[in-house]
């Protein structure tokens, strides 16, 4: 590549990332910046890698516009959810890392037993907010894992052998394409991308980022106390079963 293409794209970034973070709710975070080493890690230690930039989302449709500038770009994207990867994948050297950990709202329909999840959640997010209604949702062991990334490797933990894996659990999600196209994936609609996303989930690495919405059988049980990759997660729009867990 000579010196003169590789200005003109280092330029053509520039401007892009100038950009995005103009459309951004929440941050975007560069070498120069004091938060940058704080941003770039990642739960493994031993991951250390430098990514162009981390945007902080602050809100769903900062999804939107970090795809947007990925798309113009070619910029290598990661996503991370709750950055307890233990491979690293939640972020990315020299490219763009969307950092969804702020988007962890979970909000329970207690009367219908439902649950929604965005996708920055962890377990201790989901905990503390089904546990105030006796309820909980078969997911890890760790409170700090990201509920989306669990989910859709599987999600062994404390209520496995009662209530089945996260994924077992899982009634529907919403993503966004690469491309920018929102889908909602459930068992009687996209059917074939739900059982994609639920049964064959190497198909999707660098084409999908989730927001599943487990479904729970049982109570809380023996987890740590609270602590705390595409096609893109869209937002609370799921909705999950969740069993009354019996006081003894």
């Amino acid at each position: 590549m000579s010196t003169v293409h590789e200005n003109t794209r280092e330029l053509a970034i520039q401007q892009a990332l100038h950009e995005l973070r103009g459309k951004l709710s929440g941050s975007l975070i560069e070498p120069r910046d004091p938060l940058y080493e704080e941003a770039r890690r990642v739960w493994n230690g031993m991951v250390d890698l430098r990514p162009r930039a981390v945007v902080r989302a602050g809100a769903l449709p900062d999804i939107d516009a970090v795809l947007d500038a990925v798309r113009r770009t070619g910029l290598a994207l990661a996503v991370r959810g709750g950055g307890h990867n233990v491979a690293g994948h939640g972020t990315v050297d020299g490219g763009l890392v969307l950092d969804l950990g702020q988007l962890k709202r979970v909000q329970v329909y207690a009367g219908s037993k439902l649950v929604t999840v965005e996708p920055g959640a962890t377990l201790a997010d989901v905990d503390r907010e089904t546990a105030v209604h006796n309820l909980a949702v078969p997911l890890g062991v760790i409170s700090g894992t990201g509920v989306a990334g669990l989910t859709l490797g599987g999600g062994v933990g404390w209520l496995t052998r009662s209530s089945g894996l996260s994924l077992d659990n899982l009634e529907c999600v919403d993503i966004v394409t690469a491309t920018g196209e929102h889908l909602h994936a459930a068992a009687h609609e996209n059917p074939e991308l739900f059982w994609g996303l639920r049964r064959r989930r190497k198909l999707w690495r660098g084409d999908v980022l989730y927001l599943p919405c487990p479904r729970a059988a049982a109570g809380p049980a023996g987890r740590e106390p609270v602590l705390p990759a595409g096609t893109l997660a869209r937002g609370p729009a799921c909705l999950c079963r969740l069993d009354p867990w019996p006081a003894r």
